[in-house]
């Protein structure tokens, strides 16, 4: 049930992940966050559960594959490798990119997308520390987006933006453009 609502969610924007602190967070469009939280909600206990269940089985996946295991070992866990983005191609559509939490392998997404003619998992790039110039803006990008929030709040979306500072850098950056257009 709790795999189905992760799922779903995240087919319609939603992304739901524990933050480092333990918490369940929600993100995504700003509808379709406020659609699934009363459902989020309900099943929290559940959906954190299942999330940390899914990340434990893809740590332990490559933890044994760091082991050297054996390669006819290799060869199964390579087959049910999980990736979090992914490529789409269905015919008469646009391709996108799509986002699935938990991780999936690609046996599941022709599963969901049974339509598709391609289906290529996003390689994660290598993260990088965000350089001085970036790092100043996306405090700022994060204080425009979120300057009505706790500071608590900004901090923790500026840890995670240095995490990954290109990708935030274009994501603040859409946010503070729709957010200047909305206003």
């Amino acid at each position: 049930m709790e795999n189905n609502i992760i799922r779903q969610a995240a087919a319609e924007g939603v992304e739901l992940v524990i933050s480092d602190s333990g918490a369940l967070k929600a993100s995504g469009r700003r509808e379709a966050v406020l659609r699934w939280q009363p459902v989020i909600r309900e099943h929290k206990s559940t959906i954190v559960t299942a999330l940390s269940a899914a990340n434990n089985a893809t740590c332990d996946a490559l933890d044994a594959r760091a082991s050297g295991e054996s390669p006819e070992a290799d060869v199964a866990t390579a087959t049910q490798v999980r990736h979090l983005r992914w490529h789409i191609v269905i015919p008469g559509r646009t391709p996108f990119m799509t986002v699935v939490v938990p991780e999936a392998t690609a046996e599941w997404m022709r599963d969901f997308y049974p339509t598709a003619t391609g289906i290529e998992p996003i390689e994660e790039r290598p993260k990088r520390r965000a350089t001085a110039a970036e790092a100043s803006e996306l405090a700022s990008l994060v204080h425009s987006v979120l300057g009505g929030d706790t500071g608590a709040v900004r901090q923790e979306a500026l840890d995670i933006a240095l995490a990954d500072p290109l990708d935030a850098l274009v994501c603040y950056t859409a946010l503070t453009v729709s957010k200047a257009v909305v206003s």
